[in-house]
């Protein structure tokens, strides 16, 4: 059987398990084809270094083709046309079903969850930690115990910390020890009495002592980063009334959120919430704040919208990664099979430029830029592949493999 890659848009009650990925976590393992090997398999996300003219893929096998996934060093010294690195190791062959992928530099070192289980019980997943200096100990991988189904990934706090969301937890690693790694449990109540167990927690992004973390039940945490190892409830606020969230970002003011539509017929979004509405509470309290995202808040006297603005996708829309780079926001919808490019020079009137065409189910997202041209690197689930854009000029230039 050839598993679709598909969340089930369903109406989900806050207190339901939210199960990322879960049926693919018990199937993978159960091959079609075999070994991997250089094959491009279900690529979920990317990372680039400019300086090394590195591009570091991860290969999740999200159908199930292959028995395992792998890790690609590729070499991007012509950005336009990635090539496989040919070096003892690489590709990295790891199991299925990886996250979010960061690049630390300083260490040359990279990091990326990993959900791989084929018992559904199985709670202890992994962070890896991959040795990737070509001059030493190459594709060396370490693994740190993590919480059930890992996914979002950002580094780094103000305590160079690496915070990584799992089922029901925020997961804590500093970045030069990540065996010191802790958790933060997600499990809140919310003023009305129901209970939120913190699964389906999947994104993540940190704007000052402040991290915002997207839920796939409405829901976005936001987290009082003073307070993760501190003994105190660091859980400040719960946004709520929302559908089903993806992808959360920031362009260092404001959030911005995919919001994807419980049922086909209604509309998606891009929300953009006001951080300057949910300021850190200094006070300890168990207590957390629900916030609908359609209040006011009366904060130090001034109302401030929780919700900056929202921008409406449309029905059959299905938006997932998203990155703000420069004064533009992208984001990948793996229904319409395309790449959304925003403006955000005016949070309160987003709109979008144009639809940038990937390959099918474009899904993790990265860019930088090369010499005169700035490029979007996108990662294709469905048809196994990296679409290059050059963004300038909103046109394919290149692809890989």
């Amino acid at each position: 059987m050839k598993l679709e890659m598909r969340w089930a848009k369903t109406r989900f009650a806050p207190t339901i398990i939210l199960a990322f990925f879960l049926t693919l976590s018990a199937c993978a393992g159960d091959p079609l084809v075999g070994p991997i090997g250089n094959n491009v398999a279900g690529p979920i996300s990317i990372a680039l270094d400019q300086a090394s003219q590195r591009a570091y893929l991860l290969n999740s096998d999200l159908t199930a083709e292959y028995s395992d996934a792998s890790m690609m060093v590729l070499d991007i010294s012509t950005p336009t046309a990635p090539k496989l690195l040919t070096k003892t190791g690489n590709p990295l062959i790891i199991p299925s079903l990886s996250g979010e992928v960061f690049f630390d530099p300083a260490q040359q070192l990279l990091f990326f969850p990993n959900r791989f289980s084929k018992n559904k019980a199985d709670v202890i997943d992994s962070l890896f930690v991959v040795d990737v200096n070509e001059s030493g100990n190459f594709a060396n991988a370490k693994q740190f115990d993590s919480g059930p189904n890992p996914f979002g990934l950002i580094c780094c706090d103000a305590n160079d910390q690496i915070l990584v969301t799992s089922d029901g937890f925020l997961q804590v690693f500093p970045r030069t020890d990540p065996a010191a790694g802790f958790e933060v449990s997600l499990e809140i109540t919310l003023s009305g009495g129901s209970k939120i167990n913190g699964d389906g927690t999947t994104r993540v992004t940190i704007l000052g002592n402040q991290a915002f973390l997207s839920n796939r039940g409405g829901i976005v945490y936001v987290i009082n980063l003073e307070k993760i190892n501190s003994g105190d409830n660091p859980i400040d606020y719960a946004i709520t009334n929302m559908q089903d969230l993806r992808g959360i970002t920031t362009d260092g003011t404001y959030i911005y959120v995919a919001d994807v539509a419980f049922n086909k017929n209604d509309s998606s979004y891009i929300r953009v919430i006001d951080p300057a509405s949910v300021p850190p509470i200094a006070t300890v309290s168990s207590a957390v704040v629900d916030v609908d995202i359609t209040d006011t808040r009366d904060v130090n006297g001034n109302m401030i919208p929780v919700e900056k603005s929202e921008l409406d996708l449309g029905s059959n829309s299905e938006p997932t990664e998203t990155l703000v780079f420069g004064s533009k926001l992208y984001v990948a919808d793996i229904d319409q099979n395309v790449v959304y490019k925003i403006t955000i020079s005016n949070p309160a009137s987003l709109s979008i430029d144009t639809d940038l065409v990937a390959g099918d189910q474009p899904f993790g997202l990265a860019a930088d830029t090369f010499g005169s041209q700035n490029l979007l690197y996108v990662t294709n689930l469905m048809s196994d592949d990296v679409t290059i854009i050059d963004i300038g000029a909103d046109q394919v230039v290149g692809r890989f493999p």
